[in-house]
């Protein structure tokens, strides 16, 4: 696919700000799935840990934690 084309396209047919919007909320849509199955992840490997691993698994969630939180400041930047 052309990209650059299709952006003039949309440019010269008013459609890039309804393409833009799409696209965006496609992404939304894919990050909150990708975040849901991790948080799963890590919620099982939280529970399956041995004791002496909950250490590591703990630190993996206040990684992601943060890493939401990062996500979410921005989330309405434009």
């Amino acid at each position: 696919m052309d990209w650059k084309k299709l952006h003039l396209d949309l440019n010269e047919n008013g459609l890039k700000k309804e393409f833009d919007e799409v696209v965006k909320k496609a992404l939304v849509n894919w990050l909150c799935d990708e975040i849901e199955e991790t948080s799963k992840l890590l919620k099982a490997t939280w529970q399956t840990a041995p004791e002496d691993g909950r250490k590591e698994v703990a630190n993996q969630l206040f990684d992601f934690a943060a890493l939401l939180s990062d996500l979410g400041e921005g989330a309405y930047d434009d």
